[in-house]
């Protein structure tokens, strides 16, 4: 059954501002409208942005081409001192809602390697269970590197972004694979080289990968949102295949407070300072309103370092974390 994609983003629009830095740590805060979306252009902007030289880039779920669904979504590109923006890419629509020739539904972020652009399409494709494709940011040159399948030895529905180590695109899908539970890839975007680096179970191991991975040292660390009884779980994966579970999140105690002691469902990437991984988890913790929480690197010592509470430090915290300092910032 495909996964619908949760959470887009009413807002519309593209914005510059500060940083979460601490209040004492800034003078001012100004905010800009870079860009307000008008669906032809694209629509529901979800996913971080890319930036270089002075413009980012990023993925509109929606909008772009006219047809069912008003669009299948964009790629674009904008000034960050500017209000200088263009459509890099618009993907088909066809006429139907699944299969087309590149893609549809751009759901992640995108990876920059020169003047190239990484990307997946949530669905769309040849079959409909998505794509990995590549575009020049001239707004030339789109190739669709990867058709998915959700057979057991591929994958489906790509939620995350990928990340690019040599000529290896490294991501996650949220379906397909052996249990069809979702799989973590790699593709060689020279040869087109597709491997099937696990497939997840839907057991301690977890399910639904939901964010961006993180390689070091030849290791994939990285997290699932379901799987362990719809816990989620931390995991590492060496580039050969071998799998690790790092951390499956405990059982929480029901509707309607969801509460635990270490939090569940964590739907975004990891961070890495030395040997200690760094994360969110959206869901539980003794407010049952979600922890950041950090783990070392071979699974032990796994603390909740703070509880978000539903006041003025918000909660459900959905995206990943930054270091600036000594300090974690992220949004909730």
């Amino acid at each position: 059954m495909k996964i619908p994609l949760k959470n887009l983003t009413l807002l519309g629009v593209l914005i510059a501002g500060t940083s979460l830095f601490p209040a004492n740590r800034v003078a001012a805060q100004t905010f800009t409208t870079l860009h307000s979306f008008i669906n032809s252009d694209g629509d529901y902007p979800y996913s971080a942005l890319v930036l270089s030289s002075g413009t980012l880039y990023g993925t509109a779920t929606l909008g772009g081409n006219p047809g069912i669904y008003n669009g299948a979504g964009t790629l674009f590109a904008v000034s960050a001192n500017s209000t200088n923006f263009s459509i890099v890419y618009a993907f088909s629509n066809d006429g139907s809602p699944y299969t087309n020739s590149d893609g549809a539904t751009p759901y992640a972020g995108l990876v920059l390697s020169g003047s190239t652009l990484y990307g997946t399409a949530y669905d769309g494709g040849s079959t409909g269970f998505g794509t990995v494709f590549a575009v020049g940011t001239n707004h030339l040159g789109f190739t669709n590197l990867h058709n998915f399948t959700g057979a057991t030895n591929d994958g489906g529905y790509p939620i995350a972004g990928t990340i690019l180590s040599g000529s290896t695109l490294y991501g996650t899908t949220s379906q397909g694979g052996a249990s069809d539970y979702g799989v973590v890839f790699s593709l060689n975007v020279n040869t087109l080289v597709y491997t099937n680096l696990y497939s997840f179970t839907n057991g301690p191991d977890g399910a639904v990968p939901a964010g961006v991975l993180l390689l070091s040292s030849n290791v994939l660390y990285g997290t699932t949102s379901g799987g362990n009884g719809g816990l989620g779980s931390v995991f590492a994966l060496n580039i050969n295949g071998t799998f690790k579970k790092l951390h499956s999140f405990s059982a929480n105690s029901g509707y309607p407070n969801y509460t635990n002691s270490d939090g569940f469902s964590p739907e975004a990437g990891l961070v890495l300072s030395g040997q200690t991984l760094y994360g969110t988890a959206s869901s539980g913790g003794p407010s049952g309103q979600g922890v950041i929480f950090s783990i070392e690197t071979n699974g032990s010592n796994y603390a909740v370092i703070y509880n978000f509470t539903n006041g003025t430090d918000g909660a459900i915290p959905r995206s990943g974390l930054v270091f600036q300092g000594d300090f974690h910032e992220g949004l909730t």
